[in-house]
């Protein structure tokens, strides 16, 4: 995670003289990861900042969700960061025909988000104004949750 910390040095400069940073994660994962090195940058930067990370699997969620629960500046949401209607209109159409790295075609990619069940757990308020939005997750959700934002 060394890129993202340099990615935040850049970021901070036009950061630095705010009171509170608002931070939106999109991609929490077990919260293992990018989740820890955002709150160590701005917690060693002795800066006050608030981080909601949206995690739309459940089971990451839960174990996300039990890292951080001590933390009062760091909620974890289990929730897809997209419209609903995005799955179909934006990403299916956009899964290409075969994914080189992931050596296959989009049979799989597509019944997944095809199937995906969405009732109640999509992102419908924002509750913060985000300084920062950091996208960590599958690269084919990335056009829905720009279109959210």
């Amino acid at each position: 995670m060394n890129e993202l910390n340099i990615a935040l040095e850049h970021i901070y400069d036009d950061l630095k003289y705010k009171e509170n940073i608002n931070i939106i994660e999109v991609g929490t994962g077990y919260g293992n990861n990018s989740t820890c090195v955002l709150y160590n940058y701005f917690k060693n930067k002795g800066k006050k900042f608030n981080l909601h990370s949206y995690e739309g699997l459940k089971k990451c969620f839960i174990k996300a969700s039990e890292k951080w629960s001590k933390f009062g500046n760091v909620k974890i949401f289990n929730e897809y960061f997209c419209n609903k209607e995005d799955i179909q209109k934006l990403l299916i159409p956009n899964i290409p025909e075969y994914i080189v790295d992931y050596k296959e075609d989009n049979k799989r990619l597509i019944n997944k988000y095809s199937n995906l069940k969405l009732d109640g757990n999509i992102t419908n308020n924002i509750n913060i104004l985000p300084d920062i939005i950091f996208i960590d997750c599958s690269r084919f959700m990335h056009l829905t949750i720009i279109n959210k934002c």
